[in-house]
């Protein structure tokens, strides 16, 4: 089963339809930044 979820920072970052088991380093959620559009990363 595919379950995302939305994950809100409280700088307002936002990152949508995040995969509920995936996990990743604090890296490569840095690394994801770059595609960031107006504050919402999209998985």
């Amino acid at each position: 089963d595919n379950k995302t979820c939305d994950i809100y920072f409280m700088n307002g970052i936002v990152f949508k339809h995040y995969p509920l088991m995936k996990v990743i380093s604090a890296q490569q959620a840095i690394s994801a930044l770059k595609y960031m559009v107006d504050g919402e990363v999209y998985f």
